[in-house]
């Protein structure tokens, strides 16, 4: 029987899975556009492990982790 936390769960894996393909199609996308890939921004939440890039949110999109907390990848 799947509990409320599984269908959390799951919800946030759907999300993060969300941004890495986002993040996998920059990356493929980078160097035909004459650019590296080394040249994005990345970071990381250090509770949940969710990435964004450019820049982190103000709170974390999947555990409400503050900005500043983020580390830069």
């Amino acid at each position: 029987m799947e509990s409320q936390t599984d269908r959390k769960s799951l919800s946030h894996l759907m999300k993060d899975e969300a941004v890495h393909a986002k993040l996998c199609a920059v990356a493929l996308a980078t160097p035909t556009q004459g650019h590296d890939v080394i040249d994005i921004r990345l970071f990381l939440c250090p509770e949940c492990a969710h990435i964004e890039s450019d820049r982190p949110p103000a709170l974390c999109p999947m555990c409400g982790t503050q900005a500043e907390e983020f580390i830069p990848a």
